[in-house]
């Protein structure tokens, strides 16, 4: 079992918490505002969400959630040295709830060890009962794998809560085991209340990052509230924390404006080891009117907490999380929050995640009856286009999809804006490029509040809409959850268990006018796409890439990471390196046969995807839901296989990483027809909401598809972009430059705004050269230079900007299973 990070044992300070929220709050779901009740209770209940506040015991400091990889298989997980025990308390059990769950164990520095047993305890009242125990073997290195377990909780579930305990022992010292995507499921129970209406939070202004304008008064002790701030070892800034000790207290003026309200998110925890003592931890927030001479300058108390100190958990990025929403009313107001209750023990810490004032609005749910069409976007990770089948490849990678396209329109030249998840994501759902949309530009590598999504238009209208997305570098907190009302976390789960949770919330809410918001990992690497379609295209294979591709202990797993997560060039050799590679005086060498097979082991991916979405689109079809829903079928960004001396994606401009499918399926498009015109993924988001019969926001720079193909329009150059075109030279570090395309149907100019250098091909065939600026035609490159004086720089650098770089402890994490970092 290789890990993305390590456990070990650090202690909690106040001057690490902040890490601690970064690394703790990593799943935390969209804000849920104060407003009508759900349509049912919870019906499945992820007990990794639930980790913060669970007890551990036995080999609890060692005991963390991340992202473990057995097999090649990565799998967010809760990782433990045996023996370990971890109680989930107060968790809802409804009649037919079943709990689901991975197991394996793994002995990372390879050798031998006893097996694992695993344990599972029920007590919904009436005493523990153990309804699972399995012995894993355990194989050194991560080549075992997981084995998957559902288990019936009929004999001890009934309306109401229980304790789940999950327990682990065996192995020796060396050995780690792991719980991966354990969540309870359960039918649920009918409708408690009103779904009449939509409420949605917007944050209008952030009082953290206003802390410099604030008043601070100390605490008798001398203590005074301070904002804390720290780096993750990629360079990139944490989110800010603010601490107020006992006693002390921090007061801000801030201008509330109708149906604006003040938001916080308070945060403790204990450090690890530390025994539980008796005191508590909390905070007062009051406020009054500011300015005086109303009669009104009275104190009111908004909100009082008060968690007790010997039940708040320990260990690495666990903690109890409070949120409160208070209505402010319209008017200036001083607002003060005073940390209060000091703890017995000097072990709990406290700190407040997120203090700002923002804006509830309220809009009708539109049913079905209520007009529109719903919008279904199915977004597939690293999926290039010249790897369909039914886009010329030579093997069938995709014949699902290749008989979906026969009903719908193809968009046969689409380019993304980036060759990186984030930005092209960014672009995607606002419908902008990477200069107006500034996700280039923001330090924290977030989608800026200020941008206006697809989604938070669509729920403006009135839809309600959900988000199912398993790349971890788009968890709650990026930004990409803006305008959803349910925005689920499902790092790495693959297109069948990402279907699995997908298939039932569609039933759930054939009666709404929705927008559905589908983000696939598969085909991104690592490539283990699980049953035969791993080795579908070589079913003969007996090399030595098979299932272990990504473990340290094989003789490429360095060249890999370095090529994927650095964009180290190479060379791609047929002769003397076979399925491996070598490290020369002039840079690496790759053997072809190991690209070949990658490449082999990704097609598979692709072909399993393909299986899910044809099953997905047959639920949209069997809920008769298919005649008033337009769909859209797209890729962020393509994979290199060496074939310009890259492996992955994000650092280079070349087509196989820029070009993508857009297939469009379902209302309102007329005649099934292939559109040759160039094409951006930024057409999406206007397509869209064109089709669904939503008006477009002002700013969305992308073309509707009636646009794209009315007679005599102008052909508009695509353009895209990276700020991380890597290169070396004999004997010198990597560096990296921006590096501008644009693209129309007969020529594609790429600007190095590095060295300033210009190149030019022929669509149609022919190599690429070199030319002097002089010779690109001028309006290509007039777009060219308006478009690079937007980003953030142009120039060259030593370290990538937009590939690799993380904001909190999680998506470090995220970031070294996707095979980003070391």
């Amino acid at each position: 079992m290789r890990w993305a990070y390590r456990p070990q044992v650090v202690p909690l300070c106040a001057a690490s918490l902040v890490v601690v929220l970064a690394v703790g709050c990593r799943r935390e779901k969209a804000a849920e505002a104060p407003g009508p009740v759900p349509v049912a209770e919870e019906t499945r209940i992820d007990l990794l969400d639930r980790f913060p506040e669970a007890v551990l015991e036995g080999g609890a400091d060692a005991t963390v959630v991340d992202f473990a990889i057995l097999a090649d298989e990565v799998r967010e997980a809760m990782v433990v040295r045996p023996p370990a025990v971890i109680r989930f308390r107060g968790v809802p059990l409804h009649p037919g709830a079943v709990l689901s769950f991975g197991v394996g164990a793994d002995r990372p520095a390879g050798g031998t060890a006893p097996p694992v047993t695993f344990v599972v305890r029920v007590d919904a009242g009436d005493g523990p009962r153990e309804v699972f125990r399995r012995e894993e073997r355990v194989r050194g290195g991560g080549r075992g794998g997981w084995s998957d377990v559902e288990v019936p909780l009929a004999g001890v579930a009934a309306s109401g809560s229980a304790e789940i305990v999950l327990e682990a022992t065996g192995g020796d010292l060396a050995v780690v085991a792991g719980w991966a995507w354990p969540a309870v499921r359960s039918d649920g129970v009918a409708s408690r209340g009103d779904r009449s209406e939509i409420v949605r939070e917007e944050p209008v202004r952030d009082l953290l990052a206003a802390f410099a304008e604030a008043r601070t008064s100390a605490a008798p002790g001398g203590a005074s509230p301070r904002l804390l701030e720290g780096r993750n070892d990629a360079g990139r800034p944490y989110p800010p924390a603010l601490v107020v000790p006992a006693g002390a207290a921090i007061r801000w003026e801030v201008e509330a404006g109708p149906a604006e309200a003040l938001r916080l998110r308070f945060h403790a925890s204990r450090d690890s080891g530390a025994d539980a003592a008796a005191g508590t931890v909390g905070f007062l927030a009051r406020a009054r009117r500011a300015g005086g001479g109303t009669g009104d300058e009275s104190w009111r108390e908004l909100g009082r907490e008060s968690l007790d100190a010997a039940t708040l958990p320990s260990g690495i990025g666990r903690m109890r999380s409070v949120g409160r929403t208070v209505e402010l009313g319209e008017g200036r107001w001083e607002v003060e929050l005073e940390g209060v209750e000091a703890p017995a023990t000097r072990g709990a810490h406290a700190a407040f995640g997120a203090v700002e004032v923002v804006r509830r609005t309220v809009t009708a749910r539109r049913s079905r009856s209520g007009g529109g069409r719903n919008i279904v976007l199915l977004l597939v990770d690293t999926l290039r286009d010249d790897h369909l089948g039914s886009h010329g490849y030579g093997r069938d990678t995709a014949p699902a999809l290749g008989r979906w396209e026969r009903e719908g329109v193809v968009l046969e030249d689409v380019s993304t804006p980036a060759p990186s998840t984030l930005p092209a994501t960014a672009c995607l759902l606002t419908g902008t490029s990477s200069p107006r949309n500034r996700v280039f530009a923001e330090a924290v590598r977030r989608l800026p509040l200020a941008a206006r999504t697809l989604a938070e238009v669509a729920q403006d209208a009135g839809y309600t809409t959900a988000a199912f997305v398993a790349n971890p570098l788009l968890a709650s907190g990026s930004g990409f959850e803006q305008g959803f009302e349910e925005y689920e976390d499902l790092a790495f789960m693959d297109a069948a268990r990402l279907g699995r949770l997908v298939e039932p919330w569609l039933r759930r809410h054939r009666s709404d006018r929705f927008l559905l918001y589908v983000h696939y990992i598969d085909p991104h690497a690592p490539y283990v796409a699980p049953g035969a379609d791993y080795s579908i295209f070589d079913p003969d294979y007996a090399g030595l890439v098979e299932h272990d591709t990504w473990s340290v202990h094989r003789p490429w797993f360095r060249a890999l990471l370095v090529a994927s997560g650095r964009g180290m060039p190479f060379e791609a050799v047929e002769d003397g390196v076979g399925e491996g590679v070598e490290w020369t005086v002039r840079g690496l060498r790759v053997g072809g046969p190991l690209l070949r097979r990658l490449e082999t082991l990704y097609d598979g991916e692709i072909r399993f995807w393909d299986r899910q979405l044809d099953r997905l689109l047959g639920v949209l079809r069997d809920e008769e839901l298919w005649g008033e829903t337009v769909i859209a079928v797209a890729a962020d960004h393509g994979e290199g296989f060496g074939e310009t001396g890259h492996y992955g994606h994000g650092f280079d401009i070349d087509e196989r990483m820029l070009r993508v499918p857009v297939v469009l399926l379902g209302a309102g498009l007329g005649e099934p027809r292939r559109i040759a015109r160039p094409a951006s993924l930024i057409d999406v988001a206007p397509t869209l909401l064109d089709l669904a019969g939503l008006g477009r926001p002002d700013g969305m720079e992308g073309l509707s598809l009636g646009e794209i193909e009315a007679t005599g329009a102008v052909e508009r150059p695509i353009l895209s972009c990276t700020l991380s075109q890597s290169r070396q030279e004999p004997g010198r570090p990597i560096s990296y430059q921006t590096a501008v395309a644009a693209r129309t149907s007969g020529l594609e100019v790429v600007h190095f705004a590095g060295d300033g250098t210009w190149r030019v091909r022929r669509r149609d065939g022919g190599p690429a050269r070199f030319v002097e600026q002089g010779a690109v035609p001028a309006e290509l490159r007039a777009a060219i230079l308006e478009f690079e004086a937007g980003l953030p720089r142009s120039g060259t650098s030593a370290a990538p900007q937009d590939a690799g770089l993380a904001t909190s402890g999680r998506e470090v994490h995220a970031l070294r299973a996707l095979g980003y970092m070391q």
